[in-house]
């Protein structure tokens, strides 16, 4: 069989990687790739803070406020409180953002299939098709990971709405 017919699949192989290295990267280090953004309209805090936005990456979250934006370098499975002006209290804990780390590790994965599809061996192109097949496993994976957290911050949201308008968003790191 050609090597032409595999040129097609090698091509996929390196965008799934770059879309996925650029995810993994994610908040607080590029602030442009998040997994899910809280947009609010009326006041709510995380402290002493009031926030106008929320964005919540793999590696940390950033807060946008009147006065500018501040990420927070948390690492894996980071926690975050939020309350609103009339004193309700939202925790998004650590259970819900640890999971994010599948990203990474999808990401590894699709860089050795990669690698491993450059290989004229016959053995090791099969080896690599294998390889494949688990990063598009673990990224279907860690697909499932970012809508659940979506849906448990919107969820959580709508129990600190009364008088203010919080809409959350999923982000471009979907």
């Amino acid at each position: 069989m050609s090597r032409a017919y595999c040129i097609s699949g090698v091509l996929f192989l390196f965008c799934a990687f770059v879309l996925l290295f650029l995810v993994s990267i994610s908040l607080p280090y590029f602030q442009a790739m998040d997994i899910t953004r809280v947009h609010a309209t009326g006041q709510f805090s995380s402290g002493s803070q009031t926030i106008t936005e929320l964005r919540l990456g793999i590696w940390g979250y950033c807060i946008d406020e009147n006065s500018g934006r501040t990420c927070y370098n948390t690492g894996h499975g980071y926690s975050l409180t939020l309350q609103n002006s009339q004193g309700g209290q939202v925790t998004i804990g650590s259970s819900w953002t640890r999971g994010l780390a599948v990203h990474p590790v999808a990401t590894a994965l699709a860089f050795i299939a990669l690698v491993m599809s450059f290989s004229q061996h016959i053995t090791i192109t099969l080896v690599s098709s294998l390889v494949y097949f688990l990063t598009a496993l673990l990224t279907g994976i860690a697909f499932a990971i970012d809508i659940v957290l979506y849906a448990y911050v919107t969820y959580e949201m709508g129990n600190l709405t009364s008088n203010e308008s919080i809409i959350t968003r999923p982000g471009p790191g979907w």
